[in-house]
């Protein structure tokens, strides 16, 4: 739902919001930056889904202003949609679009791996498309 006294911030909100579904899987801890590297896949496509859901839940993206705090590691947020599919409200086919990163997450990504804080990606893995902040006292 929208938050309370914004019009940009969103917020879970049980009784006023819409159903909003966020599937995620855990790929490997980056406990020296104190983040976890994850991959999403929505059901939904809701404003700021992904920022709201892992902010809600204690583990903003790193980088992310709005829903946790800037960061001294990248100077965006790290996430990036690399693929995306959905039926055109017009013409009602269904439409895929592919993105490889941009430059400066590549660079970021090429960085942590420089200093052994990821390894490289393997076979065919698809580039690293979020990268959530957690913190040390909560359990995941």
């Amino acid at each position: 739902a929208r938050k309370p006294g914004s019009i940009i911030e969103r917020c879970v909100d049980y009784s006023k919001g819409q159903t909003s579904i966020t599937h995620y899987e855990i790929l490997k801890k980056l406990e020296k930056i104190n983040c976890t590297y994850i991959r999403c896949d929505l059901e939904t496509g809701r404003t700021h889904q992904i920022r709201v859901h892992f902010s809600s839940m204690g583990h903003s993206l790193l980088g992310d202003s709005l829903y946790g705090n800037s960061s001294n590691l990248i100077d965006r947020q790290a996430l990036h949609c690399f693929k995306i599919s959905f039926i055109h409200p017009i013409t009602k086919k269904e439409m895929h679009f592919e993105c490889d990163l941009p430059q400066e997450f590549q660079e970021f990504i090429d960085k942590l791996e420089e200093n052994g804080i990821i390894g490289p990606p393997t076979g065919n893995s698809k580039p690293r498309e979020v990268l959530v902040q957690f913190s040390e006292s909560e359990e995941e």
